[in-house]
């Protein structure tokens, strides 16, 4: 039996071990269908999977869609039934369950599965995507921080993003290519291994960075960079008409899309913890010349709108002691180039 918290509603639901055993099944065949060829092109997809498909397939968490009656192809929303007190949350019900390939995929139930390692036992609050996207962000900016070889990194990644299923076939069978990422991957997941030989120096920042416990890794640095469009109301609404307003919604989407790419080629896709809402917010092993470019791109592409683009450089102890005293200051220093309120330079 295992539990998962919803932080947001305090309901708990419950699994029995068929059901987690099916879930995780159901996860590593489809993610095992995601790892390529290419180590850096395999870990992205994994990350994408988790970020993207995972959440999709487990929110909304008490609605699926039926089909109405006398109207098809017409659906429409209806509660999911769980046992025990709607209240508090509760548990699967008995038998075979089906669970969403997709979002709000019929009645079918989101496949929910904590992860195996959580901050705090007692308030399971953390789902396997949860934690494989952490461990191989910060697993990322620190290794390249410190000068590790991008293979290394790259292999790193992929085992730390698969870690807690690494004891089913169909994920060893696709990291079999990877030995160090498999190595890695059984070393996270407690199964007695070794870790590889190029990470053993690490030994103590991949620890501290797997238990969320840095308190022996001190030192381990990166950075918080971000992006968001400014005054979207005067740049979006003040416009002649109507194409004119979805022009520019569409491209403060793109620039953010677009730079999501570039991050996900040059440091890796679970390394971006926000891009929504024309904001982008991920972690890097350096400020490097990230504001100058995400300020370049952005104007390349609206010409006139204004925006706030910062680097605050942290350390893992801090970020995971104080995440929120963290990101509070990476906040105040985006507000303070937001009052700077800079225009782009055009050659005449």
């Amino acid at each position: 039996m295992a539990e998962w918290l919803d932080r947001f509603t305090g309901h708990a639901y419950r699994l029995n071990s068929a059901q987690m055993n099916d879930i995780r099944a159901l996860l590593a065949k489809n993610l095992a269908e995601c790892i390529k060829p290419n180590a850096h092109a395999a870990a992205n997809e994994v990350a994408r999977f988790w970020f993207e498909n995972y959440y999709e397939r487990v929110f909304p968490l008490r609605f699926g869609r039926e089909a109405i009656t006398n109207a098809p192809p017409s659906t429409q929303g209806k509660p999911l039934k769980y046992e025990g007190d709607r209240e508090s949350g509760g548990s699967f019900p008995d038998g075979t369950v089906e669970w969403r390939e997709q979002f709000l995929h019929e009645m079918r139930y989101p496949p929910l599965l904590p992860a195996e390692t959580q901050p705090d036992p007692k308030s399971p609050a953390l789902l396997i995507a949860d934690h494989h996207l952490a461990t191989a962000a910060l697993l990322n900016v620190c290794l390249r921080r410190l000068g590790v070889p991008d293979d290394v990194v790259n292999q790193a990644r992929l085992g730390a993003l698969l870690h807690e299923l690494c004891d089913l076939p169909p994920i060893q069978e696709a990291l079999a290519q990877y030995p160090q990422a498999l190595e890695l991957a059984q070393y996270l997941k407690g199964n007695g291994n070794t870790l590889p030989e190029t990470l053993r120096p690490h030994q103590t920042l991949i620890d501290a960075i797997h238990t969320g416990n840095p308190h022996r890794e001190p030192d381990a640095a990166f950075c918080i960079v971000g992006l968001s469009a400014q005054r979207i109301k005067q740049y979006v609404f003040e416009t002649p008409g109507l194409p004119e307003i979805r022009g520019a919604s569409i491209l403060l989407d793109q620039v953010v899309e677009e730079q999501v790419e570039q991050i996900a080629q040059q440091i890796g896709r679970e390394c971006v913890l926000q891009s929504a809402a024309s904001t982008l917010i991920f972690l890097a092993p350096d400020s490097s010349d990230w504001v100058d470019r995400l300020k370049r791109a952005f104007y390349k592409k609206t010409l006139v709108a204004f925006c706030a683009a910062a680097a605050f450089e942290t350390t893992l102890k801090e970020f995971l002691d104080n995440y929120s005293t963290c990101m509070r200051h990476f906040l105040s220093a985006m507000d303070a180039d937001r009052y700077r309120a800079e225009l782009p330079v055009w050659e005449c």
